[in-house]
């Protein structure tokens, strides 16, 4: 077991509250009888690596270019847009940087602020029509600069005609290390007119940047209280309420008795799926 901490992560999900009988695409059916939340699983890259002060060996001198989206999937009704934040992470490489972005769907422009830049953040703005088909859409978006090159995909869901959305968002509320758990305070907003009720609240690890460190190196567990009423047009947290914290959503790094020097720098790409009904 090597010593270690993660630093916080954030992460922000789009969640899915379709018509009675209507399918979200790329989720479950709704049950014909009731309006129920099926929420696509979606997808968030948060900046989360693992602490570099951490003692995992001596550090390699290569420059390196790479690149993460945040969130790494966005719900949206056609004719709206989706802002994306884009890192880009550079070891000792100081080139300026043009992003490029392929795979969108019909009708549908990206505009990237700024489209070439010195410094390691940009944003992505996803603008769909009114005609833009319904459907779930892998878009990637491109860093290249001085002969390197880094990819990061996401999710782009376009609801179908009905569908209603919320967002969940939070923050991890410690540093994680082998053995340590971390809780999710997550924040619940529902835009819609009509009050939701959130059955459940799932955190899963889907995937890290880093050959050898695996969602097998972390342990999760979902919300386990009761309905939850958010009110129309407002945002609530799970600690506001009153959701204990050890009903909240975890992560937690497993304590292995072998070395786990591949999650160094990890970026974690996590799940935040809910389900839930007007």
């Amino acid at each position: 077991m090597t010593s270690r901490r993660i630093r916080r992560l954030r992460l922000a999900a789009l969640v899915a509250l379709p018509a009675a009988g209507l399918a979200v695409a790329g989720a479950l059916a709704a049950t014909p009888s009731r309006p129920d939340l099926a929420a696509a699983p979606v997808r968030t890259t948060p900046p989360g690596p693992v602490d570099s002060r951490s003692p995992f060996g001596v550090g390699s001198t290569s420059s390196s270019l790479g690149l993460a989206l945040a969130p790494a999937s966005a719900t949206v009704s056609p004719g709206t847009a989706a802002v994306i934040g884009v890192t880009i992470e550079r070891t000792r490489f100081a080139a300026p940087v043009a992003l490029a972005v392929a795979g969108l769907p019909r009708g549908a422009s990206a505009a990237l602020t700024p489209v070439v830049t010195t410094t390691s953040a940009s944003s992505l703005r996803i603008s769909t029509a009114g005609t833009t088909p319904a459907g779930s859409y892998q878009l990637a978006v491109t860093a290249s600069a001085s002969g390197a090159t880094a990819t990061a995909t996401m999710t782009l869901v376009v609801a179908a005609p009905g569908v209603k959305t919320f967002a969940l968002s939070g923050t991890l509320d410690r540093a994680l290390a082998p053995g340590v758990t971390g809780s999710l305070d997550v924040s619940i907003t529902n835009p819609n007119a009509q009050d939701i009720q959130v059955t459940s609240i799932d955190l899963t690890v889907t995937g890290t940047n880093t050959p050898g460190c695996t969602p097998d190196d972390f342990s999760t567990t979902a919300y386990t209280g009761a309905t939850l009423t958010v009110p129309g047009r407002a945002t609530r947290s799970l600690s506001g309420l009153g959701v204990p914290v050890p009903a909240r959503p975890t992560i937690t790094l497993v304590d292995r008795p072998t070395n786990q020097d591949a999650c160094r720098r990890a970026v974690l790409t996590l799940a935040l799926t809910g389900k839930g009904h007007s």
